[in-house]
């Protein structure tokens, strides 16, 4: 929206004007919005210009120069700018949404880059137009004739490339980038858009499923109701917004019920998640060594529950009189811990003992047993284990299944993070 300065009545901190060989167009934009604070970027040939502004305008009080000496140049002057105006910026303890650029003057290329270098802060542009230009009107503006043209903050449309973005990075399990973006999103738009809104609860719901990536199932709830709560207002701005919400609530409710659960159902909880969580690292993001160190431990849990549940056996403290007797000898001597005269076992004897013990799973491991203990070599040669060399994403899918048949769950009723399209 382009409005005349005159319909403006905030307050201007300060402003960035990119500086030309005609001054008259800038001395106008500056008399018109008297601001205290200036930043003049110019080229070597017209830094001179600088003393003739500060003499036209008393008001201002502190000014500043960036010089560029190669104002041809798109990527040099950007790099100029993106590394000088926070430096500037930061000095004068202003905030973006204070200042306004005027890119009137300079070269294009100035003028291109002094806005590609701002865009995303939340400012505002000034541009120096008039009724009459010279050359039969396609000239510069004559003098006498200016006008300003005052662009409200441009971030609200651009945002739209911006809601693409940040749902390509959530998707992809960037959880921390999608958190920072939102923010940076909401901080730059105007209280009048809906999104500002939106994107600082999106931001929460975010960290709702960043916490829930790390098992930090407490935080991931709350994160999750507070962020539900605030953005039901605007569920329906979009289709993709509710469809979004639509599947945050039925994880909202997984949690819930979770909290809610004995002992036993909270570790059979925490297994699936751990399965679902070991997926999202080996096909979203082909961390593989990650994800089968998760898988690991998954198949090991899986042993564990299940001895716990049916038969009250903890493999971390078991008595030898629950071990049946014709492998009771066997794992005295093997895994007796002499200090507290109790069993303490792992994987492997974890499903021997399900084995002698007539259970469906453990007779599922042993009957593949070869195939699994293959498998569970590429785990131990990992770099993340005992090993150097990198799991493939063979070596992952491969063991996903057999983590799959021996928790007896189909991948597809595992927990699912939703995508998001906005």
């Amino acid at each position: 929206m382009c409005m005349g300065i005159s319909s403006s009545k905030e307050k201007t901190e300060l402003m960035i004007c990119s500086v030309g060989g005609a001054p008259q167009p800038i001395l106008y934009s500056l008399k018109t919005i008297q601001p205290e604070n200036v930043i003049f970027y110019c080229s070597t040939s017209t830094v001179e210009n600088v003393n003739e502004f500060i003499r036209e305008c008393p008001f201002i009080v502190k000014h500043s120069v960036i010089e560029t000496d190669n104002w041809e140049d798109i990527d040099e002057n950007l790099h100029l700018l993106y590394k000088k105006l926070p430096e500037h910026i930061k000095r004068r303890n202003v905030e973006w949404k204070d200042i306004i650029v005027d890119y009137t003057g300079g070269t294009k290329t100035m003028g291109a880059a002094l806005v590609l270098s701002t865009v995303d802060k939340g400012v505002k542009y000034a541009y120096v137009s008039g009724n009459e230009r010279s050359k039969e009107g396609v000239g510069i503006v004559v003098d006498g004739t200016e006008k300003i043209l005052l662009k409200t903050n441009p971030w609200n449309s651009i945002a739209y490339e911006q809601r693409k973005q940040i749902s390509n990075i959530f998707n992809l399990g960037r959880y921390d980038e999608a958190i920072q973006l939102a923010k940076t999103i909401h901080n730059n738009l105007t209280d009048a858009s809906h999104w500002k809104a939106i994107f600082k609860e999106l931001a929460v719901i975010f960290e709702g499923y960043q916490d829930w990536d790390k098992f930090r199932h407490k935080q991931a709830r709350e994160s999750l109701r507070k962020g539900l709560s605030k953005l039901t207002p605007y569920r329906f701005v979009e289709d993709s917004i509710d469809s979004f919400l639509n599947k945050v609530e039925g994880n909202f409710e997984v949690l819930e019920l979770n909290n809610s659960k004995k002992t036993f159902e909270k570790s059979t909880f925490i297994l699936h998640d751990l399965i679902a969580n070991a997926i999202r690292r080996g096909k979203q993001e082909q961390k593989y060594d990650d994800a089968v160190a998760r898988l690991y431990r998954s198949i090991e849990l899986i042993a564990q529950n299940q001895l716990l549940s049916k038969y009250e056996i903890y493999t971390g403290k078991c008595s030898a009189e629950q071990i049946p007797e014709a492998i009771r000898e066997e794992y005295t001597k093997k895994y007796l811990d002499e200090e507290s005269n109790l069993l303490r076992f792992g994987l492997h004897a974890s499903y021997q003992l399900l084995y002698h013990l007539d259970d469906e799973v453990g007779k599922l491991y042993v009957s593949r047993k070869e195939e699994i203990s293959k498998r569970l070599t590429i785990r131990n040669n990992s770099i993340l284990a005992h090993g150097l060399i990198p799991v493939t994403e063979k070596g992952f899918t491969e063991l996903l299944e057999i983590t799959l048949s021996l928790c007896q769950i189909d991948e597809n009723d595992l927990i699912r993070f939703p995508r998001i399209d906005l």
